[in-house]
């Protein structure tokens, strides 16, 4: 029975899209732009046609990605099969928004050519238009992506376009290098009466990504005569965040001063979010295990401490005593006592699981105390969390692929017990979201080629065994030339390993018809030092790290030396202990107050801190993907800005 064109158009839209994620590029076919009435005799066969989605009406002229924010790409492809043309319209616009909040820009382009209605002065043109443009600036054409826009009808927007207009000629902006440009375009919403809100997210934007120019960058506009005394006020906050950014005194100061001579200014809000709490404590201790076999991670951490404690220029800021625990375990809780008892009003420690949990018959914790471990510890009074473990980073990995639209995963993990841990805690994460495990796959250890095991997993020799069956049906009359297909069923791999074996895998997936699918994986994957000639085998996986390690503008550019204590961690994994020594001196400052209004946050240099109201503070790091063999950040072209 012939399929209908609608259905049949769709089912050739989705066999393109699986040719794009296998092989990385798609044909000449699948990227013009057709009708409606595309002749069904030409759809791909198969089990595409089955168990197709009941039809959901979609309303025409409505973002529906907006409306149905849990509803990924796909699904919304899979309700454009049943749907008439100009309901598959609304449905394609949607998933090319979801395909390109993803990161994933071929399958949008493919979608986004399906869309049909090229009728002027309609909400579905408009919307075409503006994806067009995330496209162009997914695609680093900042240019091409200003243009798309300027040739938009702007009064015909509807509020959520507008805000998404301005949004992305913004980050063409910034792109394109046109910084002066950006900051004249900062006074574009407010003369349009544009809601408080939408104007203040389009504000935080603009400081984002002013906090990430180079300080050199940064003096060079200072120095521009020709920028209005507004805008020299927007540069003239991003350059005092990059010089005092990791000093509150000074930034305190700084940042008083700046909105005594700039009053009413856009960015005062900004200001003032920046402005850090005075830490009214005379004595901190730390516990640290510096004398035990974790000395070197110990001491990066009382190092990262000690460094922001060193350039604090406060006149009343705290004594440190530390308190070294070594391997003694058992004797934390006397050490704890210890401190208590010589004055201490904050501790910070101890340092690791083991020790943490020898503090666990403390119901109530006399001073602030910022614990550093695993977030299994039960909230009490006094007591506030810092997860450090694997398995944390695991749960956010996954929570964050899930939030990119993903669902269905292949776990990939090496035989060690972190690892191992790390698989089964993302898997959980993963099923508590909504998405599906379809399997999971202990990497081999002692070898280099992994195509038995890539080959299982992937489906491949499955796919070559029925090619070897329906020979075998032939005889030997006809000989078959066939090239073995991949598995479809999954849109991610989770990957949980070492640097080296992912170094040696990530290619092997290329090979074996992978390439264009995700790959997120833990920071294990990286060192801290880059070294793009090497680090090409792990080009497109993502993975989350910390500001201190993948940022290189504002207050992280470290060229001028400001932190002589983080020479020796410099380009080494044990950076990421000083970077959370850095931020528990300034937690340390966070939690002096005792009882604390939930949800405060600082954006610190491990990422952006947030205190619950059950003491756990949560951390979150950038998003970053190996491109040109080096991690950078993983942007969207479209943020949930406009929310």
């Amino acid at each position: 029975m012939p399929l209908p064109p609608a259905v049949g158009s769709v089912l050739a839209l989705i066999s393109a899209l699986a040719v794009t994620l296998t092989t990385g590029c798609a044909s000449p076919g699948a990227l013009t732009r057709t009708d409606s009435q595309t002749n069904p005799n030409t759809a791909s066969s198969g089990t595409a046609s089955q168990n197709l989605p009941a039809a959901i009406p979609a309303p025409s002229g409505h973002d529906l990605a907006e409306l149905e924010p849990g509803t990924s790409a796909w699904d919304f492809l899979q309700r454009a099969l049943v749907s008439t043309q100009l309901e598959a319209d609304t449905l394609f616009l949607a998933a090319a928004k979801k395909f390109l909040e993803s990161g994933f820009s071929a399958p949008a382009r493919i979608v986004l050519n399906r869309v049909s209605d090229s009728t002027p002065e309609t909400w579905t043109s408009r919307q075409y238009q503006l994806l067009r443009s995330a496209l162009a600036l997914a695609e680093q054409r900042p240019k091409r992506s200003w243009q798309l826009l300027v040739d938009l009808d702007h009064k015909a927007l509807d509020p959520l376009q507008q805000a998404l207009m301005w949004e992305l000629q913004l980050r063409a902006l910034f792109a394109a290098n046109e910084i002066p440009q950006a900051l004249a375009f900062l006074r574009v919403p407010s003369s349009e009466g544009t809601p408080a809100g939408q104007t203040q997210s389009f504000y935080h934007l603009a400081f984002s990504q002013l906090t990430r120019l180079h300080r050199d960058t940064l003096e060079e506009l200072g120095a521009d005569a020709t920028l209005t005394p507004q805008d020299q006020a927007w540069v003239s906050l991003a350059v005092l965040h990059a010089r005092q950014g990791w000093n509150d005194y000074q930034l305190r100061e700084a940042l008083t001063g700046w909105t005594l001579q700039h009053p009413g200014h856009p960015a005062t809000s900004i200001a003032i979010e920046l402005r850090p709490q005075h830490c009214p404590i005379d004595q901190v201790a730390l516990l640290l295990p510096l004398s035990s076999s974790y000395r070197e991670a110990a001491l990066a951490f009382h190092d990262g401490f000690m460094s922001l404690h060193q350039i604090d220029s406060d006149p009343a800021k705290p004594i440190v005593r530390v308190y070294d625990f070594g391997e003694q375990i058992a004797l934390v809780p006397t050490y704890y006592d210890q401190a208590l008892k010589e004055g201490a009003q904050k501790v910070v420690g101890p340092l690791g699981r083991k020790a943490v949990a020898a503090l666990a018959n403390h119901q109530r914790f006399p001073v602030p105390t910022l614990l550093l471990g695993s977030g299994e510890f039960e909230a009490r009074p006094g007591a506030f969390i810092l997860d450090l473990s694997r398995q944390r980073e695991a749960r956010t990995l996954a929570v964050h692929a899930r939030r990119r639209g993903l669902r269905r995963a292949l776990i990939l993990h090496s035989a060690d017990g972190r690892s191992e841990r790390a698989a089964r805690s993302g898997a959980t994460a993963w099923a508590q979201h909504g998405g599906i495990i379809l399997d999971t796959t202990v990497i081999p250890t002692g070898i280099n080629d992994y195509s038995g095991v890539l080959g299982n997993l992937l489906g491949l020799d499955e796919s070559a065994q029925r090619a070897q069956r329906l020979q075998g049906l032939l005889g030997g009359s006809t000989q078959l030339h066939s090239v073995p297909r991949r598995r479809q069923d999954f849109d991610v791999i989770l990957l949980f390993t070492d640097q080296p074996t992912a170094r040696l895998l990530k290619p092997q997936i290329d090979f074996h018809r992978a390439g264009s699918i995700p790959i997120y994986s833990l920071n294990t994957i990286y060192n801290g030092k880059p070294d793009p000639a090497v680090d090409l085998d792990l080009e497109g996986i993502v993975f989350s790290d910390m500001p201190w390690l993948v940022r290189s503008g504002g207050r992280f550019d470290r060229t001028g030396g400001d932190f002589p204590l983080n020479a020796p961690y410099r380009h080494l994994a044990t950076d990421r202990l000083f970077a959370l020594g850095m931020d528990a001196y300034r937690l340390s400052c966070l939690s002096s107050q005792g009882q604390l209004p939930a949800r405060q946050t600082w954006a610190g240099a491990s990422g952006l801190l947030t205190l619950q109201p059950d003491g756990q503070i949560h951390r979150l790091a950038d998003w970053v993907h190996f491109r040109d063999g080096t991690p950078r950040a993983l942007e969207s072209p479209l943020s949930p800005m406009q929310h």
